[in-house]
């Protein structure tokens, strides 16, 4: 079977996103250039313009699919109908699966302020306390906050934590998830725990 273009184009797009992914973990978004990428990919840096024509539309490819999983998220948490357990399953899903970008984000203020005008990560992990709390009771409010934390903790180490705390990248550049599926079922009945603390 013949390719096509359109086929070659989509596949070219994801090399560039995992290459840019690598060195975003790596180097960190302000220490990564187009350049970077380019030569990465052994491509000129016009070829890489035509699919990315700056490096925040690129990171902004990055992270489109998690904000996407998150206001998904959001909907189906508005109204208080879907299971609390789901929910935050669902959470632990989102955050493992896109650890890699995440800890961009939380360590390089680059890409925060560069994300500022078109994703609020920050205002998203807001909306989900106060979903998870379910009311704006000062307490509900703290045990959502605990659940969040429970589920951030197990997916952002401490290493990475540290990172933010220095501006630079973490170490290493283990993109792929962490958890195993046992372990993320773990992490959602310690987050429901913390979540129904003192019930």
């Amino acid at each position: 079977m013949a390719r096509t273009v359109g086929s070659t184009a989509v596949r070219t797009r994801q090399r560039v996103l995992g290459a840019a992914l690598d060195l975003f973990a790596r180097d960190g978004y302000a220490g990564t250039s187009l350049r970077d990428i380019a030569e990465r990919l052994e491509m000129t840096k016009a070829a890489l313009y035509y699919h990315f024509p700056s490096k925040d539309q690129l990171l902004l490819a990055l992270v489109t699919p998690l904000i996407d999983e998150l206001r998904g998220w959001e909907r189906d948490a508005q109204g208080g109908r879907a299971p609390i357990r789901l929910l935050l399953r669902r959470l632990v899903d989102a955050f493992d699966d896109n650890r890699p970008i995440l800890r961009g984000i939380l360590f390089d203020p680059t890409a925060r302020r560069a994300l500022r005008d078109t994703h609020s990560v920050p205002e998203i992990l807001q909306n989900a306390e106060r979903l998870l709390a379910r009311s704006d009771d000062p307490r509900d409010l703290l045990l959502a906050r605990c659940a969040l934390g429970t589920i951030r903790g197990a997916v952002i180490t401490v290493e990475d934590v540290d990172s933010l705390t220095m501006s630079r990248p973490p170490r290493g550049t283990d993109l792929a998830p962490r958890l195993s599926d046992s372990e993320r079922d773990a992490v959602t009945d310690a987050a429901m725990a913390a979540l129904h603390s003192g019930s």
